[in-house]
Formats: C-alpha cells, sequence, structure tokens
C-alpha cells in the first residue's frame, strides 16, 4: 500500500468508514471535492470565505443557526462573481445585470470606440457613471428613483440591495453636469 493509499485509509477512518471507501471511490483514491467539509463552524466557513471557497462557506453557513444574513452576503458574493465572470466575455461594450432572491448583481465592460462614441455626442469629456432607476408599486402609485454614480473603471461589478418586487434599469455612460449619455443599458 502506498502513501495515496493509506492517507485515503486515515481519512476515511476519521469518517467512520472503516477499510472500506465510500461507495463511488476508488480503493486507495483520495476523497473526492465536493466531499462534506469535516469542520463545520463560523469560524471554518470564514476561513473557507477568506480562502475564496465560497460555495463550501455558503454549505456550511446553510447549516448553522442564526448565520442566515451571512449566508446572504456569501450567495450575494457567488452572484455576483458569476456576473463577473459572463461580464468578462463582452465583447465591445456591455452591462449585465443579474438578479435573485433580493440579490441584484451588475457587471460591465465599456471599451474605448465606446467612451469616444459618448464624448461626441456629450460634447464635452464628462465622467464615467451608473444610473440607476428603481420603479415599484407604492399603493395605487408607481415610484421612480433615479440614481446617478461615479464608477472608478471602465470595467467592474456591484452588488445593489434591491427589493425583488422594483424593476432595475441600469446604464453606464458619461454624465456632465445634468446630461448623460447612455453607453450600455439593461434591465431586469
Amino acid at each position: 500500500m502506498g502513501l495515496k493509499g493509506l492517507l485515503s485509509k486515515v481519512i476515511n477512518l476519521a469518517r467512520g468508514v472503516g477499510d472500506e471507501e465510500p461507495p463511488g471511490q476508488e480503493p486507495g483514491s483520495l476523497p473526492r471535492d465536493g466531499a462534506e467539509e469535516p469542520i463545520r463552524t463560523k469560524t471554518m466557513a470564514e476561513l473557507l470565505v477568506q480562502q475564496g471557497h465560497l460555495e463550501r462557506a455558503a454549505a456550511i453557513y446553510a447549516e448553522l443557526e442564526g448565520e442566515e444574513e451571512r449566508l446572504s452576503e456569501i450567495q450575494g458574493l457567488l452572484f455576483r462573481r458569476a456576473l463577473e465572470h459572463r461580464a468578462a466575455t463582452f465583447e465591445g461594450d456591455g452591462l449585465g445585470i443579474a438578479r435573485d432572491d433580493g440579490h441584484t448583481a451588475l457587471a460591465w465592460r465599456i471599451g474605448e470606440p465606446g467612451l469616444r462614441r459618448a464624448q461626441g455626442l456629450l460634447g464635452e469629456g464628462g465622467r464615467l457613471a451608473l444610473r440607476t432607476v428603481l420603479v415599484g408599486r407604492e399603493g395605487a402609485h408607481v415610484r421612480r428613483e433615479e440614481a446617478d454614480q461615479d464608477l472608478a473603471a471602465a470595467e467592474g461589478a456591484l452588488t445593489l440591495e434591491v427589493a425583488p418586487e422594483v424593476r432595475v434599469i441600469v446604464s453606464v455612460g458619461l454624465l456632465h453636469d445634468a446630461r448623460f449619455v447612455s453607453i450600455a443599458h439593461a434591465s431586469g
């Protein structure tokens, strides 16, 4: 028996399996990725977050009582990570929006041609900004809120806290005084 087989036996003994490997595991092989975490505590979950293993941390938080808020934060981070990955596939200018259980994630990528086109329409320099429009019901009336937020980079992502029943319309563009020229937009 080699070192790998011995390590497999130790892991299986620690799991209470004895000399036999779990179903689906080849004799002498190490356990598969995705196996249940041996230590399921808040401290272990935080270590996993720090190491970037958000899915594994979320699985632990889902089992811990009183950690619903932290679980929601981790799920939001996972959601944002998935959308950032999607934004990396944008060709040219793009803005993506994704919503799930109270999480609203945005990711954008704006290229030089889009910036030049917007500057030409604006007639002045302007600054890169995100315009967010929220539309929802308030009793028998429709409520609309609009906000502008400066963006530090032409590529990025962020998460908004928006109630699931509120419609979100977002646009990345150039802003100068009260004038806004959209480069990319999305809604959800």
